[in-house]
């Protein structure tokens, strides 16, 4: 919602379209109704309106609504939330996986030279990339990054360009290596984001004591319920630290990303 108000500000009517899905977290209807209530300015709907439609903006976990841009005709723009320097692996991998003879998976610690970002070990790739190459999983999740320079008109990412300057100046490189397809237009987005992932529990007062921090710190940011990435803009515009401690998705990449790339934060080891 933090991003559709930065749209509102431009001067942008914003529709948010829910999908049904038969997964639905406890709590989740709940939730809905309290986002709907306090956003007057912004439209909830459950199918598209054909006919308003001028733009669309899906997220990383909606690469398959890209089908629906062709019928519509219109720009369609991917939200990226997990930084610049993931985004620029994750572009990559289609392009160096029809160059090794094996999978990611089994490549176990070895270092993957990426442009823009450190090496990184396979094993830190997210789970779905280090499976069998016949896979049904991996392929899937392959082909949606392939297409995405193709079927986009732009990405928005959830970071700053002057804390991932290498990495952006790659995204927009003409020669970033996407299998000869250029990259679309990167636009660095950045909100404070917080997530605690999808396990992420706390007490009432704890959460009160979060509510009441970001109100007063007039920051805009992004609640997400989705898998935890990591909270560097937090981090930095706190001026502390951070402690990587990465447990799944692509926290592994990160903590090299901040650890190393940064230098902003240290991992937790042991």
């Amino acid at each position: 919602m933090e991003l559709a108000k930065v749209l509102l500000e431009h001067g942008h009517a914003v529709t948010v379209v829910f999908i049904d899905h038969p997964s639905k977290p406890p709590g989740l209807a709940a939730a809905v109704d309290h986002v709907v209530s306090s956003q007057p300015s912004v439209s909830f709907l459950c199918s598209l309106p054909l006919r308003r439609v001028h733009a669309l903006v899906i997220d990383v976990f909606s690469f398959d609504a890209l089908d629906v841009d062709g019928e519509l005709g219109v720009p369609t723009y991917a939200f990226y939330p997990a930084g610049a320097a993931a985004l620029a692996v994750y572009l990559q991998l289609p392009y160096m996986a029809t160059n090794i003879p094996t999978s990611f998976g089994e490549l176990g610690d070895t270092p993957l030279e990426f442009f823009g970002v450190p090496p990184i070990p396979a094993s830190h790739l997210s789970r779905e990339m280090r499976e069998r190459l016949e896979s049904d999983v991996y392929n899937a999740a392959l082909s949606r990054w392939a297409r995405l320079p193709d079927d986009t008109d732009g990405i928005l990412v959830d970071t700053f360009e002057s804390l991932e300057p290498r990495a952006a100046r790659a995204l927009s490189d003409p020669g970033f290596p996407a299998g000869g397809r250029a990259v679309p237009p990167v636009f660095c987005v950045g909100v404070v984001y917080l997530c605690f992932g999808s396990a992420g529990v706390h007490r009432e007062e704890q959460l009160l004591e979060i509510a009441t921090g970001l109100e007063v710190s007039g920051q805009r940011f992004l609640r997400s319920f989705k898998p935890q990435r990591t909270r560097r803009p937090t981090a930095v515009a706190a001026g502390v630290p951070t402690l990587c401690w990465p447990m799944y998705a692509e926290q592994k990449m990160n903590k090299v990303f901040v650890a190393q790339e940064m230098g902003i934060g240290v991992e937790v080891l042991g």
